[in-house]
């Protein structure tokens, strides 16, 4: 059916052609020798692309343009955000991360320094680490975070001479102080000033920190203020 449609418009628009050119000089050959035969003629034209119309097969879905289904299609998805990664991951020296709105408290732990000095020095250090991680983003930071609890320990002996962790030293951050704190332009002992609470956790832990504060007091005097007195 469709090729014999094809067919019937095909000679439809022949006839129309030839009986155009009749109306404007006669072919009485083709049986249009005058304007009357081309007018007849031009109506069996449109007669038959009438009829060839009919009988070619109606466009279906599957025929239709690629294009079309394309501007049907729904937009994608937006892909999800990247997960942030964990804090201890940005920071080798964190032993524990525990998450307790409005705070976070960690647990940083330095196995060995020179002297007491350099561990307080180690301690320091870690905060810049922490403030850094906490700029650039991670799981564990929100917006119901506040404050920040950090607290310093080092390798170190039991009662019994076990290994054991023993705690130095502790302090608390506002979380937002830490988040804008210019690291590169601070020092250890700056950053240290940072804290709203230090304290000691043991006769080691005090003798350690005097021993830097000494050490590192025109520096480090809002530390030392807070954590001595």
């Amino acid at each position: 059916m469709e090729t014999l449609g094809g067919l019937f418009a095909l000679f439809g628009f022949g006839l129309f052609a030839t009986a155009a050119f009749a109306m404007f000089k006669p072919l009485p050959k083709l049986r249009m020798g005058s304007r009357k035969a081309a007018a007849v003629g031009m109506a069996l034209s449109v007669g038959s692309c009438v009829m060839g119309g009919a009988l070619m097969p109606p466009t279906s879905a599957e025929d239709a343009p690629e294009q079309a289904g394309v501007e049907a299609a729904a937009p994608a998805a937006p892909a999800p955000p990247a997960e942030l990664p964990a804090l201890a991951s940005r920071v080798r020296s964190i032993e524990e991360v525990q998450v307790a709105e409005p705070q976070i408290n960690i647990r940083v732990f330095t196995k060995s320094a020179w002297d007491d000095v350099a561990y307080v020095d180690a301690g320091a250090g870690a905060v810049a680490e922490i403030a850094r991680a906490l700029q650039k983003g991670v799981r564990e930071d929100g917006e119901g975070i506040q404050s920040v609890f950090i607290r310093f320990y080092v390798a170190g002996s039991d009662r019994l001479g076990n290994d054991t962790h023993l705690e130095f030293f502790g302090a608390r951050f506002a979380a937002a102080d830490l988040r804008a704190a210019e690291t590169e332009n601070l020092s250890g002992a700056r950053m240290l000033n940072l804290a709203t609470e230090a304290w000691f956790e043991s006769p080691a832990g005090a003798q350690a920190v005097a021993a830097w504060c000494d050490k590192n007091l025109k520096d480090g005097e809002g530390f030392c203020r807070k954590v001595l007195l």
